[in-house]
């Protein structure tokens, strides 16, 4: 895990112009880099850099990955297939159903790997926290660092 958090601060921590090659506000795509993406929508901004991966059903080649947490990428996602697994596994259990009931309607067929970097804001008096989100899927394991809020 702690490999994993330090491949996407690397990430981060690269060049402007390093990152730029991922930049893209085309939420089609399996690999893409943004930030404020509600900018011009939304009454707040939000204050934050994110970089998503599509791991799974379809995912990139890893040679399109960044660099610096390609390999860890590769390896998380399939430890965080595993875990989804058991996980849809234990759910199913829970409800008085097969163990492969969620699995089989195809539950884990999707991987999406999202990581924000909260930037420290110049002028952090004028804050107000965050803004409200909602995850559009089945099922979100959150990993926190030791910053802490979620």
């Amino acid at each position: 895990m702690e490999e994993m958090k330090d491949g996407v601060r690397r990430f981060y921590e690269q060049e402007t112009e390093v990152k730029k090659a991922f930049f893209s506000q085309d939420f089609t795509k399996p690999l893409f880099y943004y930030t404020n993406n509600n900018l011009y929508s939304s009454p707040s901004a939000d204050w934050r850099d994110t970089f998503t991966c599509r791991m799974a059903a379809d995912s990139p080649k890893p040679e399109d990955l960044p660099l610096v947490c390609r390999d860890i990428l590769m390896e998380y996602s399939k430890q965080v297939m595993k875990l989804g697994i058991l996980l849809f596994e234990l759910l199913s259990e829970a409800l008085g159903l097969n163990p492969n009931h969620l699995y089989d309607m195809d539950c884990a067929e999707g991987l999406n790997i999202m990581c924000h970097y909260y930037l420290q804001y110049p002028q952090p008096e004028l804050t107000m926290g965050v803004s409200k989100q909602v995850d559009i899927d089945f099922l979100t394991v959150l990993r926190q660092d030791d910053i802490g809020s979620l």
